[in-house]
């Protein structure tokens, strides 16, 4: 079973933390909308924080633009280096 909310339920900070995780979420897919990609970034950081913090155990709503990024080639390793990067300096080295 997954880790719940420490927090009681229906009590104002609990509430208050619901709330602005739905906002992070509603002002992420806002800016992506619009290409700003940048402040997409942040406030998807903000809501992972909130959702982290709060113990709530959220699925993460942005998983399927990782996914498509991973598909379209944006695939990296575990220390951040993208694949094809990788793959182009070991063939070059043959």
């Amino acid at each position: 079973m997954p880790k719940q909310c420490k927090l009681p339920l229906n009590t104002p900070t609990r509430q208050r933390l619901e709330m602005e995780l739905d906002e992070a979420e509603r002002k992420a897919h806002s800016n992506l909308s619009k290409y700003k990609f940048h402040n997409f970034g942040y406030w998807a950081a903000i809501w992972v924080h909130l959702n982290r913090a709060g113990g709530f155990n959220r699925p993460n709503p942005f998983i399927d633009y990782v996914l498509l990024a991973r598909k379209k080639g944006g695939a990296s390793d575990a220390k951040g280096k993208h694949e094809q990067q990788a793959q182009a300096v070991s063939s070059t080295e043959e």
